[in-house]
């Protein structure tokens, strides 16, 4: 994990973006992004939204679904 974090730190750095890495701005990304992968399941029941995920498996859905659900290194990625 720490690798991943020095990774995603020195992307964040080599574009400037620290700027703009307070929790505040962080929480409202992850609820953005959170909205954007709910839409893929809205106004589907449960067997829907199964047969809808096993259908597009690799898919750009299936890989934002992974990458949503993953713990957040808030203190090294925050501004402060």
């Amino acid at each position: 994990m720490e690798d991943l974090v020095e990774a995603v730190v020195a992307f964040r750095d080599a574009r400037e973006w620290r700027q703009f890495h307070h929790p505040k701005d962080l929480a409202i990304s992850i609820a953005l992004e959170a909205a954007e992968l709910l839409e893929h399941f809205q106004w589907k029941t449960p067997d829907e939204a199964t047969r809808y995920l096993r259908a597009r498996r690799g898919s750009r859905c299936a890989r934002s679904s992974a990458s949503s659900t993953r713990g957040c290194p808030w203190p090294r990625l925050t501004a402060e």
